[in-house]
């Protein structure tokens, strides 16, 4: 089959984005979305070179052509996978807010936080005039977010947009569907435009 090793490599994608929904862990959600970039992006430039060579592909890719390099989720999935491929930048960010509170519910005044992480441990310093503060500290964890990526000199935002709609903000699991639904599609209409894996029917 031609398409083959498009069809597993979207296969995989999709189980990646399985395993990046369901973990609690960062790590493991980290490492799936680049497992996750590797192939689907490959699934592109490994179906253009397969078709490449086929009678009416430059008709037919034309238009996915102009999507893939302008589309702002397309775009940026492919940008993400060249930043983590090279180590160029990260592309997720999951941070954390934390609450700050009296234990008995008293108003205070706090004259200087500082907030940071030092050898795997939050360490909160609080600086106030109110000598009998006691406060209670609480994390809340945010989710996975996409975050701006930057590539020799240009910036690439977090995708807002998806074949001319808006879809607002989206989660990592949602471009990374939208982007596999976008591949899939485009495997199909290969299949059908340019008579790919179709047996010719014998005359009698």
């Amino acid at each position: 089959m031609l398409l083959k090793a498009s069809d597993t490599d979207l296969d995989i994608a999709e189980r990646l984005l399985e395993e990046m929904a369901n973990t609690t862990k960062f790590s493991a959600f980290l490492e799936a979305w680049q497992n996750y970039l590797y192939r689907i992006v490959r699934t592109c430039e490994v179906t253009r070179k397969k078709l490449q060579k086929l009678k009416g592909f430059q008709q037919w890719y034309k238009p996915y052509k102009r999507l893939i390099n302008k589309d702002p989720l397309l775009v940026y999935i492919k940008q993400a996978r060249n930043a983590e491929t090279h180590s160029i930048t990260g592309t997720l960010d999951k941070s954390f807010k934390v609450i700050i509170s009296d234990k008995i519910g008293r108003p205070f005044q706090l004259d200087k936080v500082n907030i940071e992480v030092r050898d795997g441990t939050l360490v909160i310093d609080i600086e106030t005039l109110d000598h009998f503060l006691s406060y209670d500290t609480k994390v809340l964890p945010s989710d996975v977010r996409l975050v701006r990526i930057v590539n020799r000199g240009k910036k690439f935002n977090p995708p807002s947009r998806h074949l001319g709609n808006e879809a607002g903000e989206m989660h990592p699991v949602v471009a990374g569907k939208m982007c596999l639904d976008f591949y899939r599609a485009m495997i199909a209409d290969a299949r059908a435009a340019l008579l790919i894996n179709q047996v010719p029917t014998s005359t009698p």
